[in-house]
């Protein structure tokens, strides 16, 4: 019964959201998706079970079959052109770029943001002390 329920002819997927976002969408990635994305999720899935066919259709770029054909030709290019081919540098070269990307991004996320932190409460409480003299009201 939960095949006929699930397959995939008679299920439509809803277009997902990120593929008719505006720049300004895009931009705010994080409180968009939270308030118009998430939020309709949280409220369907508090009132009932969720189902397949809620979920929205994968992004083109995230589909399996594209990313394992890509990954594939990789491969086989390792088989045809070397004498000890690699699957780890296989992956390097069809995700690599990606996880370099987010990679430097978290790297700033972890040592700056959240290294700082700490310093600017520090100034803050610093500012409340009882009989400072080094910071003057203004």
């Amino acid at each position: 019964m939960d095949e006929l329920k699930y397959s995939e002819a008679n299920r439509t997927k809803k277009k997902h959201p990120i593929e008719r976002a505006n720049f300004l969408s895009h931009l705010c990635f994080c409180v968009i998706i939270i308030i118009s994305w998430l939020l309709p999720y949280f409220v369907k899935g508090y009132k009932r079970d969720l189902t397949e066919d809620d979920m929205y259709a994968p992004l083109k770029s995230h589909e399996s079959k594209r990313l394992g054909d890509r990954l594939e030709s990789e491969w086989n290019y390792q088989l045809a052109h070397k004498k000890n081919p690699s699957l780890l540098l296989a992956i390097a070269k069809v995700f690599g770029v990606e996880l370099i990307i987010y990679g430097i991004f978290n790297i700033f996320i972890e040592l700056v943001v959240r290294l700082s932190q700490p310093l600017l409460i520090s100034k803050l409480l610093e500012y409340y002390e009882p009989n400072q003299t080094k910071m003057k009201k203004r």
